[in-house]
């Protein structure tokens, strides 16, 4: 990737351009491998599959080029394996384990999960009499491809036990696990539940009917298909209640061996003299061949299955309001972000910054932030192993200002200002209670959009309207208020309101500090409005007795106009 971002520049092409070339060639390189497992049948059923199932569509598309990589290397390695098992010319031989053990180096250099379904590999030379003649070479090899990559676990290891990666595990349940493993393996991810156990269901049917029939034609292939499944299944289900992130893509290593199970079931049916047994393999090969189209199809046009799930117009609506002084945060670790902002000068930081943190830890790091800047964009993640209760946007939102609330995609981008700064995004005020209270400013959030009351406002049934008040006492309070936000229509009447104490009841006034700003929201939810005008009413009334607080200057509502539009 670095080689073709120092040529073609950081256009989505060349980002992309890697993956797509790396998947297009896994398409040979799966066909070569049928050849050798299983004759033409193997190799063109195998090149359909490379060319179509949705895991490895999705992977050749993706920024992070290492996954195909990987199932590149592994898929190309396991056809050598086979190549050397077959008896290959002597000249060729030493060759051949020379970039057998290079594969194997960048598999693992590729994705360190992948490398565990090369143990398959062992097996394979070790359940086959005549074959075990190559594990003096094979081991060799395997040894050259250790010594090429420890140089960089020697250079990893200490930042990836410093990423808190072993941290907050989870305890999964196994047949979960293995649903959505098979499901995933079989025709990728991102199906709804009844959908996806009928997939994992077919696959399992056909893998197991693959592994019978394989045990008996070629026992060495399928011990090498069963214990790499095994070995990598197992090693991640462990590895869940090691760490808390896991995505599905972890078991890619093993697609292949999957592939020669279901392959090896399906002509298993498709050579059966039983009645209808070839018409039952030809249906389930249809099968697997419509889900995976499906999920292709759904992965380029399905709402639920874009490709960037809205990072494109996050950083669009992000780029187009940004200032000088504002960081963006993110309360999980997502690298594409880097991607979609890199063309921003702007500090980028992730609270919580490690797993299920304490809350103190949230407060602490999101005052700093407030303290250095000052507005945070804040884009809640959907990964629900790190802050999955989103405490980080709960504190936000309690603690500062929200200035902006725009959807795009599955994301939500949020706008927040510290009390230091968020005068600076509210029309100014100043009108005084005689309770000792001042309205600093005020700011309007129409379906999440700033809007100045000045100016004609589109207002429709069914949209909101978010109301902060910033309030300042002079002294301590002795009385706990409530605070009232009534919206009346032309004709006086009311339409809508919101009364509560301050900021949801979290804040009463009989706690606040003298001199301190509390940021105060309300919504309304809005009816239909007619007419050219409608009127905020404003103000506070003691929480038991009832009665409204005057402010000075009279009135017992500071009232503010609003035009509406045509």
């Amino acid at each position: 990737m670095h080689a073709t971002l120092s040529v073609a520049g950081w256009g989505e092409l060349a980002l992309r351009l890697p993956s797509a070339l790396l998947g297009l060639l896994a398409i040979p390189v799966f066909c070569w491998v049928g050849r050798q497992a299983g004759g033409r049948p193997w190799a063109l059923l195998l090149a359909l599959l490379a060319a179509g199932a949705q895991p490895l569509v999705w992977i050749g598309q993706d920024l992070r080029n290492q996954y195909v990589l990987a199932v590149l290397a592994s898929a190309a390695a396991t056809g050598l394996l086979l190549w050397q098992a077959s008896g290959p010319p002597r000249r060729w031989r030493a060759a051949g384990w020379l970039a057998y053990a290079l594969l194997l180096a960048l598999t693992v250099y590729g994705f360190y999960y992948a490398g565990l379904a090369l143990l398959g590999h062992g097996a394979y030379l070790l359940l086959h009499g005549e074959r075990r003649r190559l594990w003096l070479p094979w081991c060799l090899a395997v040894a050259l491809a250790v010594a090429l990559f420890l140089p960089w676990a020697l250079v990893a290891a200490p930042a990836v036990l410093a990423s808190n990666q072993l941290k907050s595990p989870t305890a999964p349940a196994l047949a979960p696990f293995v649903l959505e493993s098979a499901t995933y393996l079989t025709a990728g991810d991102g199906w709804a539940r009844p959908w996806g156990r009928g997939i994992a269901a077919l696959g399992l049917l056909l893998a197991g009917l693959g592994a019978r029939r394989l045990w008996r034609r070629d026992r060495a292939l399928a011990g090498a298909s069963l214990l790499a499944l095994l070995a990598t299944g197992l090693a991640l289900y462990l590895v869940r209640h090691l760490r808390s992130v896991y995505e599905p893509r972890y078991l890619l290593g093993s697609l292949l061996f999957w592939w020669v199970l279901l392959l090896s079931g399906l002509e298993g049916l498709w050579r059966s003299r039983r009645p209808g047994a070839r018409w039952l393999g030809a249906l389930l090969l249809a099968v697997l061949l419509a889900v995976n189209g499906v999920g292709v199809v759904r992965y380029h046009l399905a709402p639920a299955q874009p490709r960037t799930v809205g990072y494109r117009a996050a950083a669009a609506i992000i780029a187009a309001h940004a200032q000088p002084g504002d960081v963006f945060v993110r309360n999980a670790p997502d690298p594409c972000w880097d991607y979609y902002l890199r063309d921003l000068p702007m500090t980028r930081a992730m609270v919580p910054g490690e797993p299920l943190p304490e809350d103190d830890a949230i407060a602490r790091a999101l005052i700093t932030l407030g303290q250095e800047h000052d507005r945070l964009w804040f884009v809640p993640g959907m990964n629900p192993e790190w802050d999955p209760e989103q405490r980080a946007r709960h504190w936000l939102e309690y603690n500062m200002l929200r200035e902006r609330l725009e959807p795009a995609g599955f994301f939500t981008v949020l706008a927040y200002r510290p009390p230091r700064s968020a005068l600076r995004a509210m029309l100014a005020d100043g009108s005084e209670l005689e309770s000792a209270i001042t309205l600093e400013g005020y700011s309007l959030l129409l379906s999440g959009q700033p809007v100045d009351p000045a100016q004609p406002l589109a207002l429709h049934e069914g949209d909101t309207l978010e109301v902060t008040l910033a309030w300042r006492p002079a002294q301590r309070l002795e009385r706990d208020y409530t605070v009232f936000v009534h919206l009346l229509g032309q004709d006086g009447v009311l339409r809508t309101q919101h009364d509560g104490p301050p900021l949801l009841g979290t804040r009463p006034t009989t706690y606040w500090e003298a001199g301190e700003l509390v940021l105060d929201r309300h919504t309304l939810q809005l009816p239909a409005l007619e007419g050219e005008g409608a009127t905020l009413h404003l103000g506070m009334y003691d929480s038991v007795t009832v009665e409204r607080v005057p402010w000075r200057g009279g009135g017992d509502a500071r009232i503010i106009p609003l035009r509406l539009a045509p």
